[in-house]
């Protein structure tokens, strides 16, 4: 039978593609994923990966041994964490997941409020990437996130929380609009801020409608690690932002940020409540108050910036 490793590394490969990202994955060399892959083709006696480009997919023996992998590796993980909170003394925590702009701006508050009315629950917030969040709670060791809208498997619980989408803002003073709409020639012109915390998914409506409009990027001259520093350049008139609108209203409204208006750029993406059936189940009332509190919280979040659409922002006085 193959082991806990073998499937790990097989599930890797499959969810990346690519040995090569399976590797870097789990910070091992192409050939021990290579030597793993042989083991495990030997037990089953069919082929289980097959060439597609300069990756690899899985065969239909492939997929029914990538379905038993996950399987086991969820349960494995899971058991093993109620383990480690049972050896710690602390059976109620909950994990919380989430993207870097939202883990950052908009569920630490109410994270705090439900451990003030907890106090004996642990809060954990995790920050990835969109299809790494999904993985973890899938596997069991982040138990709820908040994500946007990509294919989610059948065995989880999903609720659409509302949408949000993805704007760029400029200096409220001196804007490099001149408050007027853009068309796409003009947009690449302006200088641009990137924020490396938000990852290219960020920006990636904004690429792909200049590239199909065949006029490259835009004019990066600042790549900064996190929103907060991308939002202070962009308030000091370094040049223009690309940001969630439900994180930078408040900016909008006090009149430090307005939003650049750009013809035929839209970006609304579904946002999404996401949790394990088994973890829903639970006899735990505690995580029940962490889900609906969470889920509360951006609703009013989400509604609180489509409310404020069409509503010019304030300028300095």
């Amino acid at each position: 039978m193959p082991d806990l490793h073998q499937l790990r590394v097989f599930a890797a490969v499959v969810e990346n593609g690519s040995y090569t990202r399976a590797a870097e994955q789990l910070f091992l060399t192409q050939p021990a994923v290579s030597a793993q892959m042989t083991r495990l083709h030997a037990f089953v006696r069919l082929p289980i990966l097959a060439r597609e480009g300069r990756g690899v997919k899985p065969t239909e023996a492939g997929l029914a041994l990538y379905r038993y992998a996950q399987q086991v590796l969820a349960a494995t993980d899971s058991l093993h964490r109620q383990v480690t909170e049972i050896a710690s003394g602390e059976i109620d925590h909950v994990v919380v997941g989430a993207n870097a702009s939202y883990g950052t701006f908009v569920l630490p508050a109410a994270l705090a409020r439900i451990q003030l009315a907890h106090p004996g629950l642990r809060m954990s917030l995790v920050q990835g990437l969109n299809r790494d969040i999904i993985r973890q709670v899938r596997s069991g060791t982040t138990d709820l996130a908040v994500v946007f809208s990509e294919q989610v498997p059948e065995e989880l619980l999903v609720e659409n929380l509302g949408s949000d989408s993805t704007i760029l803002v400029e200096a409220g003073s001196d804007p490099f609009s001149r408050g007027e709409p853009l068309d796409l020639a003009g947009v690449v012109r302006f200088p641009f801020i990137r924020s490396n915390m938000s990852g290219p998914n960020l920006t990636f409506a904004l690429d792909r409608l200049l590239a199909q409009h065949g006029l490259g990027h835009t004019r990066t001259v600042m790549d900064l690690p996190t929103w907060t520093a991308a939002r202070e350049a962009a308030r000091t008139g370094v040049g223009i932002a690309i940001a969630y609108r439900s994180i930078v209203q408040p900016d909008l409204d006090n009149g430090d940020l307005r939003v650049v208006e750009l013809e035929h750029y839209h970006d609304d993406r579904h946002v999404l409540l996401i949790c394990s059936s088994e973890r829903r189940r639970a006899e735990a009332p505690a995580f029940q108050e962490v889900l609906s509190s969470i889920r509360e919280h951006m609703i009013r979040a989400l509604a609180q910036a489509h409310r404020s659409v069409g509503h010019p922002s304030r300028s300095h006085k």
